[in-house]
């Protein structure tokens, strides 16, 4: 039940969403690195929860630059630890 839930609210996000979020959490990226965020969420949720996400990670350092894939990747596993009784 949990997992088609999440894959619905996932199906909704879109890259306005994933820059709004990265603003509120102090992260500068533009609409193209949204867009590569937003391509990992909606093909590689699974992974991104219930996995190893490593491989993925470093696919969008390689896209976005180190700095900004270690920023994103602290509010990932922040949030990740925060919610993983609800995963």
């Amino acid at each position: 039940m949990n997992k088609l839930l999440i894959k619905q609210y996932i199906d909704k996000i879109n890259t306005k969403d994933i820059l709004n979020f990265a603003f509120n959490n102090g992260i500068e990226i533009n609409s193209s690195d949204a867009e590569v965020l937003n391509y990992h969420l909606k093909n590689d949720w699974m992974e991104l929860l219930y996995g190893d996400p490593s491989a993925i990670i470093k696919n969008i350092e390689l896209k976005l630059g180190s700095e900004k894939a270690l920023a994103i990747s602290n509010i990932y596993f922040a949030y990740k630890e925060k919610y993983k009784d609800y995963l």
